[in-house]
């Protein structure tokens, strides 16, 4: 069988960056398979779908090790001549796997995690590169070849034809701020209601679910705020929706690990792609990058928030702002182009493949 099999750890829908992946093998007529974990039990049963008898997003480790044997069954019934890995707990699972068997595969790390240590050395050696989505991953892994696989999956022609059909913003009051994805980091969201004092220009929403968003409105009911909202979850479909009906995109983090140091998130992407300027608190990799392209508002601490995001958006330069936008976007279409021949040249003498 010449295929090539991209091993996840998650659903699909919590995967966005598998697209840039399947983007490129398509481009390149490449023939392959999606081995995924079914973790909610909201996907279409399939032989390459792992489903346990749990519905969360949360997982051990023996959930871990029941799916790493799926995988191996799987892998040893097709004969599959390239694999790309997803995080680093399925290649701490698999490795001696893939050693003992000599398999070409290509490593892909979307957030840092200490089992990272415990990945032996000939495990990383032996990956032809490693896929990281931030550059501030690199030091972690010792490789000749690392490369950036930002997530996002775009074209500059489709980024321009979206210039014509998105606003900035409105410059109307109430002023909404938006997190748009899983609520990961509660503490400083906490304080961000805090600080917003219940002032009715200010609209404070919360769309999706997978993470805290529970304990944080638990929080906004007990203490009584009445300008935060929370939508729960949401389809593919209605992010654009979402974001169009934002102002400020929230994507505010501590500098508290090494995932909030380092991490460019989906909403940092989403946001450039919709014209919609973000809020980030300052010390971050993030943050630097929404800094040095002026991308959005970077602030130290929450006093006078709300005077702070009213005097950030009614004095933005809307031209100036899409200016900003169309150069990140040239710059991490630059760098997945880098990626995407890094793949074709791995792949192109184990599977057949469409030069052309």
């Amino acid at each position: 069988m010449n295929k090539v099999a991209l091993i996840a750890p998650a659903n699909v829908n919590q995967m966005p960056y598998l697209k840039n992946y399947e983007k490129i093998l398509n481009k390149y007529e490449i023939d392959y398979d999606v081995i995924n974990w079914d973790r909610t039990h909201t996907e279409k049963k399939s032989k390459n779908v792992y489903l346990d008898s749990k519905n969360s997003y949360r997982r051990n480790f023996l959930d871990y090790l029941k799916y790493s044997r799926f995988i191996k069954k799987r892998l040893k019934s097709h004969n599959y001549k390239f694999l790309i890995i997803f995080s680093p707990h399925l290649v701490f699972f698999l490795q001696f796997f893939l050693l003992i068997n000599s398999y070409n595969y290509i490593i892909d790390i979307r957030d840092y995690h200490p089992i990272i240590k415990f990945l032996l050395p000939k495990t990383i050696k032996s990956s032809k590169f490693i896929a990281v989505s931030s550059p501030g991953y690199k030091k972690y892994f010792n490789h000749k070849k690392i490369f950036i696989n930002h997530n996002f999956n775009k074209t500059i022609k489709e980024f321009n034809e979206n210039i014509n059909s998105k606003t900035v913003n409105k410059n109307t009051f109430p002023l909404t701020v938006s997190l748009i994805g899983s609520l990961r980091d509660i503490e400083i969201n906490k304080e961000f209601i805090k600080h917003s004092n219940n002032n009715e220009n200010l609209k404070i929403v919360f769309n999706g679910e997978g993470g805290q968003e529970q304990l944080l409105k638990e929080f906004v009911e007990e203490n009584k705020y009445k300008n935060v909202f929370f939508t729960g979850r949401y389809e593919k479909i209605q992010e654009d929706y979402l974001y169009k009906q934002s102002d400020l995109i929230n994507v505010m983090r501590y500098n508290d690990s090494i995932n909030n140091n380092y991490a460019l998130t989906n909403r940092l992407y989403n946001s450039v792609f919709n014209l919609k300027p973000l809020i980030s608190m300052g010390n971050t990799y993030q943050s630097k990058i929404i800094k040095k392209y002026g991308l959005g508002l970077i602030i130290t601490d929450f006093n006078d928030i709300s005077q702070k995001i009213e005097n950030y958006l009614f004095n933005l330069d809307k031209n100036n702002f899409i200016r900003n936008c169309e150069i990140f976007i040239n710059i991490i279409i630059q760098e997945n182009n880098v990626f995407e021949q890094a793949i074709v040249t791995e792949i192109k003498n184990l599977v057949d493949i469409n030069m052309e």
